[in-house]
């Protein structure tokens, strides 16, 4: 995995005085800051904090019984790399499906209101295809990531396949990985097979039927899923945002 760049730590002594302040002097016209970094404070790769923009479905907006915003992985993404981040996400959506509220969106229609300024797009899932056909959800998707690539031209997109609770995908799952990875592939954007990669999967990781980072809807992710998927994400993400 590739590593971070790290800021130099400068450390003074005491009969060097004069030139930490005339090497100080030098790097403030040539606008380089040496303000310490706190945890927040900007991205690691770079001078500026990333701009993430975060589409899918209830796994990324998140539900009541998860632990909040503060507590999923998209904000936790965006603490690991300093970088601002914008959600738009609908429970129950996908691709093709669309959530039963009022303003639920599909991933195509998402993908229309993706930032402009966005350095990095992550679209994730949507286990809420499962019950549509290969060729609709591929197409569907071939759209979605024209639009983020026609939106927001200079971003990085990356793309999670759907996720299962345990390593006993169902056909109608599989089958909504293998399309939005054929739209990937042929769109030319950066795809990640969770299914494959065995998240959620692992066996001496489950409680009972299901992976301990599932609540007991046996759906959606709690606070150790959350932080799971970050992890994951993140091993993948941070050399490609890193070295833009």
């Amino acid at each position: 995995m590739t590593r971070l760049p790290i800021d130099r730590l400068m450390n003074g002594r005491a009969g060097a005085a004069a030139l930490a302040v005339l090497t100080l002097a030098v790097l403030i016209l040539a606008g380089i800051s040496l303000a310490p970094r706190g945890p927040q404070a900007a991205d690691p790769c770079g001078d500026r904090r990333l701009l993430i923009s975060f589409t899918g479905d209830s796994y990324v907006r998140g539900v009541s019984e998860d632990g909040g915003y503060a507590t999923r992985f998209p904000r936790l993404i965006g603490q690991a790399l300093g970088a601002d981040i914008l959600i738009t996400a609908s429970n129950g959506s996908g691709y093709i499906a669309r959530g039963p509220a009022e303003d639920a969106m599909t991933y195509p229609e998402q993908a229309e209101r993706i930032d402009e300024q966005s350095d990095v797009v992550i679209i994730f899932g949507s286990r809420n295809d499962k019950g549509n056909s290969f060729r609709k959800i591929e197409s569907a998707a071939k759209k979605t990531f024209a639009t983020v690539q026609e939106r927001a031209r200079n971003a990085t997109i990356f793309v999670v396949g759907p996720v299962w609770v345990n390593n006993k995908p169902t056909p109608g799952i599989l089958r909504t990985r293998d399309a939005v990875r054929a739209a990937a592939q042929e769109e030319g954007v950066h795809f990640v097979d969770a299914i494959a990669l065995g998240w959620f999967g692992e066996r001496d990781q489950m409680n009972g039927s299901y992976h301990v980072g599932i609540l007991p809807d046996a759906i959606h992710p709690n606070r150790v899923g959350h932080r799971y998927l970050a992890d994951q994400i993140l091993f993948y993400l941070r050399p490609m945002v890193c070295h833009r």
